[in-house]
């Protein structure tokens, strides 16, 4: 079985993107340091929260203008952003081109990179449940065991990243972990008030095979993962012939 997935990339003007956001009311502290909010902002506002273009990835920087590659077609696009109203939305966004589409092939590999941020459902000190780092939710099941094991944070984001896959529809092959940082970006909590949180911020590469292409395409639109309306969760897939 083999399926089709269309991708595309947009060039938007970052200049007129945070214009926007200040339009939306972001906190001048998060505009000030959060991309992520910033490109996804702009990126709903102009599509009118069409799913296209989510997840998506930076891919190159020119001057003012940041190019970010997404899944969707440019038709689907451009008929989103005809209906848009909002003059700022429509300026923020400079151009559209098609890029390659990738074939989803049951029992082919791939090599991959991604961008992801490894939360997961748990409590925090204060016994409020919240979005926690995988990392350290092992490391507080470990403190509660006669002999904890000693963890090492990469290990653990890998086995997280094949559980991931296999829930997606594929088998982790071979992965290493690129790059790691906590990553502190501006969310709007449910009062509506902008707050600095810090997140794992994790780069991941390697070779994964499709074993059900149907699940594995869905996983693919909808990315890996959590934030991804902020920039994590796309997967840069190349099949190995």
């Amino acid at each position: 079985m083999t399926l089709t997935i269309p991708r595309c990339e947009a060039e938007i003007d970052f200049l007129a993107a945070a214009a926007l956001a200040r339009h939306r009311n972001v906190a001048p502290s998060v505009i000030n340091s959060d991309e992520g909010v910033i490109i996804g902002n702009a990126i709903a506002e102009a599509f009118n929260g069409h799913a296209a273009l989510r997840p998506w990835v930076v891919i190159n920087r020119e001057g003012t203008h940041v190019i970010v590659r997404g899944n969707g077609s440019v038709a689907e696009l451009r008929l989103a952003l005809d209906l848009v109203k909002n003059r700022l939305a429509k300026e923020a966004i400079v151009d559209l081109r098609e890029v390659g589409a990738i074939d989803i092939n049951e029992g082919l590999r791939y090599r991959f990179s991604t961008r992801l941020c490894p939360l997961q459902n748990g409590r925090a000190g204060d016994g409020r449940s919240r979005e926690i780092d995988v990392f350290l939710a092992e490391v507080e099941k470990q403190k509660k065991l006669a002999s904890p094991e000693r963890l090492r944070r990469d290990d653990v984001y890998l086995t997280w990243l094949g559980k991931k896959l296999q829930e997606a529809g594929a088998s982790l092959r071979a992965a290493t972990i690129n790059g790691f940082s906590i990553t502190a970006a501006g969310r709007s909590n449910t009062k509506r008030e902008w707050v600095i949180r810090k997140y794992p911020d994790a780069r991941f590469s390697g070779v994964l095979t499709v074993e059900d292409a149907t699940k594995f395409s869905a996983a693919v639109k909808q990315g890996i993962g959590r934030q991804k309306v902020y920039g994590f969760g796309f997967l840069e897939l190349e099949p190995i012939q």
